[in-house]
């Protein structure tokens, strides 16, 4: 469904871009909980992604085990136990198109060249804009062409804007967590059209940050290894024996092992 091919996305969203790096000929595999009814057993729908793999087109391989800890938190780590989060999200919007890259471009309002030093998204008035890491906002207002622009504070290192924005989700001195809406697309400003143009700063200077490596969230406490470790040699070799679908219509059904409480009852 559309919920699964989102929470796939949302699963490998800090090693990928949905946006700028999908390509002809990645493809993917999960596997999820089933639904059932209790009493006529009649599946209710596909639920929760326990593990899944992206494989792109160049040969790289993604994996995300779905991991619920002794806190009760949940997350996706990959075959060695580290976290697929990471410091910063890869894209400050779930889906839209880049149209226009970090470097000079064509400015078509002032009709001449210029350094373009973020990155541009298209989107549609109103798409929700995402903080791209924890941080502080420290700018809320009208500066110039930006229009309508939120700038946050990643600590002492780094900092991401947002402009453009028909309206902001936040205020100026606002403590953030990543993924949070800070303000919503628009074309206020120096704009022909709806669009984000994101910037990201490391050390006050702007960087392209579609070419930044970030490091991983936390891994697996020493103390829950022996229990993720289990779940994985579960989980892992199920989904790798199933050949990758030839086509978006393509599903395998795998029947759950006899030992193992019927997925309604879980």
């Amino acid at each position: 469904s559309a919920e699964n091919l989102v929470a796939l996305a949302g699963i490998f969203e800090w090693q990928i871009d949905f946006n700028t790096q999908i390509r002809p000929g990645d493809r993917f595999r999960m596997t999820i909980e089933r639904i059932d009814d209790a009493e006529t057993q009649a599946a209710l729908r596909l639920d929760t992604i326990l593990v899944a793999e992206y494989a792109t087109a160049g040969g790289a391989s993604f994996v995300g085990v779905r991991y619920e800890g002794a806190d009760g938190l949940a997350g996706y780590f990959d075959a060695e136990g580290r976290a697929s989060k990471q410091m910063f999200l890869k894209s400050p919007l779930k889906f839209s198109r880049v149209s226009s890259r970090f470097g000079n471009r064509y400015h078509p309002v002032l009709k001449t060249w210029r350094a373009h030093k973020g990155t541009d998204y298209a989107a549609g008035e109103g798409t929700p804009v995402r903080s791209i890491g924890r941080g502080t906002v420290s700018f809320v207002g009208i500066k110039g062409g930006y229009g309508k622009h939120v700038r946050v504070s990643h600590g002492g290192t780094y900092a991401s804007s947002y402009s453009h924005l028909s309206r902001y989700g936040v205020k100026s001195g606002a403590t953030v967590e990543q993924g949070d809406v800070i303000g919503y697309v628009g074309a206020t400003g120096l704009a022909t059209g709806p669009h984000l143009h994101f910037e990201f700063y490391a050390r006050d200077k702007q960087v392209d940050f579609l070419r930044q490596q970030f490091p991983r969230s936390e891994p697996i406490a020493d103390a829950e290894r022996p229990a993720f470790e289990a779940l994985r040699d579960r989980l892992l070799p199920q989904l790798l024996a199933t050949p990758f679908p030839g086509r978006a219509t393509d599903v395998v059904a795998v029947e759950p092992e006899l030992d193992e409480e019927p997925m309604s009852q879980q």
